[in-house]
């Protein structure tokens, strides 16, 4: 059995390694991970909370980039996409680097790392990642009714009341050779841990077959609740689109009767 789990490691770290991840270990040296857990199928997992001023935030970014690239859709090539594409999760749209820097420190961002160390390479890969911003990006959308509508189940007085104690998760995501390894929960756990005022995220759903389902499951099993939808006029990738809104406070609060 060892040796099965040697193999099974060797094999698993070799697939992730070659890729679209990158090892960590240098940027996170002089770091404590928030948490430390074992993984049956992918050895140690560390994850980290990396602030806006991180002294290394650049090379954090780079690392995040290559990793998004494993999950995007190419939207040139949307005639392509098999219905595996998009059960597994998938992302759309890719980020530019210094604007997600700039954003990051004017809004005093957090990047939530998942990182995996097993017994054959000892250097950690970037497996996962949870992007934090202020809810700033997201009331600009719906606030400027050119661009898109928002359509909440709650009242406009229940929403305006809570909104601003708010973080936005702009994106999650986790390497396609790790997933069902509980990364994306233990990433969305340390959101709440960094955000305990309460945390607002949205999922894709329409136009389909672009359902975001994986997401949106992961969403309601970290007590997420669905208040509503953004519909979206002008989107990169699609125009227009929909994505259900997602919130989630550590308190009751008055969604607690949702």
């Amino acid at each position: 059995m060892k040796l099965v789990r040697f193999v099974y490691l060797f094999i698993t770290w070799f697939i992730v390694s070659q890729h679209a991840t990158a090892t960590c270990s240098a940027i996170f040296e002089h770091m404590e991970p928030i948490i430390t857990y074992p993984s049956k199928g992918l050895g140690k997992i560390l994850v980290y909370s990396i602030p806006a001023t991180h002294n290394c935030l650049d090379k954090i970014i780079n690392r995040v980039l290559i990793l998004q690239k494993s999950l995007l859709i190419n939207k040139k090539l949307l005639h392509e996409i098999v219905q595996t594409d998009i059960q597994d999760g998938f992302l759309i749209g890719e980020f530019n680097a210094s604007t997600l820097k700039s954003s990051l420190i004017q809004e005093q961002g957090v990047i939530i790392t998942a990182c995996m160390q097993d017994q054959i390479n000892p250097e950690e890969q970037l497996i996962g990642y949870a992007i934090i911003r202020s809810t700033d990006y997201f009331e600009d959308v719906h606030k400027n009714n050119d661009v898109g509508v928002l359509n909440l189940s709650i009242s406009k007085y229940e929403w305006n009341n809570f909104i601003s104690n708010l973080r936005y998760i702009h994106q999650i995501a986790v390497h396609p050779n790790c997933r069902r390894n509980g990364i994306g929960k233990m990433l969305l756990k340390t959101c709440q841990k960094e955000c305990p005022k309460g945390l607002l995220a949205d999922v894709l759903y329409w136009p389909k077959p672009f359902v975001n389902q994986l997401s949106y499951r992961l969403f309601l099993k970290s007590s997420f609740r669905d208040v509503g939808d953004l519909y979206i006029k002008d989107f990169p990738a699609f125009r227009p689109c929909k994505t259900h809104v997602m919130v989630w406070k550590p308190v009751p609060v008055e969604l607690s009767d949702i």
